[in-house]
């Protein structure tokens, strides 16, 4: 769910929400016994704590404000360029630095169970075509953003979203990520993120075994 302004709104309105909520309510009675269903919401930073009701929340950072103005991160590579050189004077570094900030604060707002797509603004970076994410900045920020994250019950999502649509070869987090939430002694739940059914099993199976061949806990499923 989101408040953002309308020109880049992409989420459900708290209306839209409770329909959710009752439509998903119905679904578990009509199947219970036969499938269990869970009802799961991705939540903003910027609405902060969803409403009660919900099974599981994934915190989520997909926008940036500098100065008074929203800049979306994943909506397009043009949109983050524009982001870029608007609130941020050119400075990809800048940009990456104020998106890891944000994202130390995703638990913080929203009391989630779930932290999705750690460096979604890596997004559009395929062959660090916009930035060195092994620079000490970006490195910097991440691992501060960590710090703070591994210290709170949520555990990360590993998410090919990006690979369903074509921009990324690997999934979020990068593996240096993988490997310090690991050491942490954090599962991960794998997610394909993928906006469209026929992508549900976007390298599921393979991400699946990397993941434990890199020694890291993949959760089947949330809660009991």
């Amino acid at each position: 769910m989101t408040t953002l302004p309308p020109e880049i709104l992409y989420g459900m309105s708290p209306v839209q929400s409770a329909s959710y909520r009752k439509e998903i309510n119905d679904l578990k009675a009509k199947y219970a016994g036969k499938i269990r269903i869970l009802c799961g919401i991705e939540q903003d930073i910027d609405v902060g704590a969803p409403e009660e009701g919900y099974d599981y929340v994934i915190g989520s950072v997909h926008h940036l404000v500098q100065n008074g103005e929203y800049f979306s991160i994943d909506r397009s590579a043009k949109d983050q360029d524009i982001g870029v050189q608007k609130g941020f004077g050119g400075d990809y570094y800048a940009y990456v630095e104020a998106y890891y900030q944000c994202v130390a604060r995703v638990y913080e707002v929203t009391k989630c169970d779930v932290i999705g797509h750690f460096d979604l603004v890596s997004k559009f970076n395929e062959g660090n075509c916009r930035y060195d994410p092994s620079h000490p900045r970006v490195r910097r920020a991440a691992e501060e953003a960590l710090d703070v994250l591994l210290k709170t019950p949520a555990i990360f999502e590993v998410n090919t979203g990006a690979i369903a649509r074509g921009y990324r070869t690997m999934p979020y987090p990068e593996d240096w990520m993988l490997q310090k939430i690991a050491k942490a002694g954090k599962p991960v739940l794998l997610t394909s993120d993928c906006h469209d059914r026929r992508n549900l099993l976007c390298r599921m199976a393979e991400e699946k075994a990397r993941l434990k061949a890199m020694g890291i806990e993949v959760l089947e499923t949330l809660g009991k």
